[in-house]
């Protein structure tokens, strides 16, 4: 992370408030940690591709439901 990236927790609370900008720099930043453990797992580009949306649905869906997203860390790859 570059010594002027906003703090995850703040990417998390702005793109939960609607932020675009702020939900394009979390995908960013958190997309290629899920494709390197798909593809750990030996999964196709396809699938990875299917899982990697997948995870960032679930992410739309329960976005309101995480309380505070920095200790979150250990469950999400970011």
């Amino acid at each position: 992370m570059m010594p002027d990236e906003p703090l995850l927790s703040n990417l998390v609370t702005r793109a939960r408030n609607g932020d675009k900008r702020a939900w394009d720099r979390l995908v960013e930043r958190c997309a290629p940690v899920v494709w390197s453990i798909c593809r750990r797992h030996g999964l196709s580009r396809q699938d990875t591709g299917d899982v990697g949306q997948s995870v960032w649905l679930r992410l739309v869906e329960q976005i309101d439901t995480l309380g505070e997203p920095a200790a979150r860390q250990a469950g999400w790859p970011i």
